[in-house]
């Protein structure tokens, strides 16, 4: 995000990548040196939004960042899944899961339309991916209930996902809502940016501690006494067709 020097932190994003060679012995497992980063793949500024220098604030941040990549076993196709905002929108609330698709590492990227428009309804899905269970997709996002439009049906912060039998979709909520897990009532903060592994346990970070819905503040100060910034504790789902639940 931003620009090296600038002296004022902009959101401006773009995406990178880098590669290193893979070593092991039978002690350890090493890197060598990393390749240098490379853009690998841009906005086309027509279906996604060419996030700008000075676009956004806390919760409005638009959006060319979070890539995951995906091997497909089935395709043997390689396809990269980015937090993303529409071009074409008309709403504040312009969020998308972004993708991109190659048939083989040495060949450019290229950008397919949104896998899932949350236009007029949120504004951030964050951090998607993709697990393959029992022949089905399963696409996991992150996302708050402050990036969810005011006048539209919202949910609280957790981790959402959509299911389907191909991994450019069409796909279809989990659990009909949406929702996989999510933060109680009691502590909404308390954990967020949720990933799920392939055997199906779930990583997160520790975000507000102590706090409830009405006392969090956008205060630095007060949001570092609260910020936990560690690992999550880590937990399991189970699924099953449409329907997932902790394990």
């Amino acid at each position: 995000a931003g620009f090296r020097g600038e002296t004022v932190p902009s959101f401006a994003q773009r995406i990178f990548s880098t590669s290193a060679a893979l070593g092991w012995t039978d002690a350890d497992l090493h890197l060598g040196s990393w390749s240098a980063a490379v853009e690998c793949i841009e906005s086309d500024d027509d279906q996604y939004l060419l996030v700008g220098p000075h676009e956004g604030q806390p919760g409005f941040i638009k959006g060319f960042r979070d890539p995951a990549y995906f091997y497909d076993p089935v395709t043997e196709s390689e396809f990269l899944l980015f937090t993303g905002s529409l071009k074409q929108s008309v709403s504040r609330w312009n969020g998308c899961i972004g993708l991109a698709t190659r048939s083989r590492d040495t060949e450019p990227w290229g950008l397919l339309p949104p896998l899932v428009s949350a236009d007029r309804l949120n504004n951030e899905l964050e951090r998607p991916h993709v697990v393959l269970h029992n022949a089905r997709y399963y696409l996991f996002w992150s996302t708050q209930r402050r990036t969810f439009a005011p006048d539209m049906p919202n949910g609280p912060n957790g981790l959402y996902g959509m299911v389907s039998e191909q991994v450019v979709g069409p796909y279809r909520p989990i659990n009909d809502s949406g929702i996989v897990a999510a933060n109680p009532e009691t502590a909404p903060f308390q954990t967020y940016s949720w990933w799920v592994m392939p055997d199906l346990s779930v990583h997160a970070f520790v975000d507000l501690l102590g706090t409830d819905s009405q006392s969090v503040k956008d205060d630095p100060a007060w949001r570092r006494a609260h910020f936990g910034g560690i690992p999550a504790p880590v937990f399991r789902i189970a699924l099953d067709g449409d329907r997932a639940w902790v394990a």
